[in-house]
């Protein structure tokens, strides 16, 4: 049986990989004996992941598994580059999202891109793993707010 913290290292170590392909460097990876998880030519890149995951978190950001369904909310992962990438997004349970492009009516549940320049909302292309939810609005009354400018 495989341990969470294996687990967690394959995830890292995946990640990892995914990020040296993209530079061109897989075949040496790829091609590794070393037999550690992560391979230890991969260690400096799975350290500076699990470093700027910290980072994260302490900023505030939370887990994905936490977020409330139905609500916008500001999303965030980190792309196969490894950089950090946050946009509004909501997900949308099964029935709940209006689609002209599917047969039933509705769009399939999942996470979706909030924009406010598209008519439609986009699937989003990674599944987000920290949310933050919206700030609250200000605590000054609209009118208060005229009257200040005048």
């Amino acid at each position: 049986m495989i341990s969470t913290r294996e687990v967690a290292e394959q995830k890292d170590n995946d990640l990892a990989y995914s990020i040296v392909e993209q530079m061109g460097l897989g075949f040496k990876v790829r091609n590794c004996s070393c037999g550690q998880l992560p391979c230890a030519r991969l260690r400096p890149i799975v350290d500076a992941l699990r470093q700027r995951e910290e980072e994260v978190r302490a900023e505030g950001w939370l887990p994905i598994e936490s977020a409330p369904k139905g609500r916008k909310l500001i999303v965030g992962y980190f792309n196969p580059l490894g950089n950090w990438r946050s946009v509004m997004g909501c997900y949308y349970l099964d029935g709940t999202l209006e689609s002209e492009t599917d047969e039933s009516g509705f769009a399939p549940e999942g996470w979706y891109e909030e924009t406010q320049a598209y008519e439609y909302l986009m699937p989003m292309d990674q599944e987000p793993t920290y949310y933050r939810l919206l700030p609250p609005p200000p605590a000054i009354r609209r009118d208060s707010a005229a009257q200040e400018r005048q």
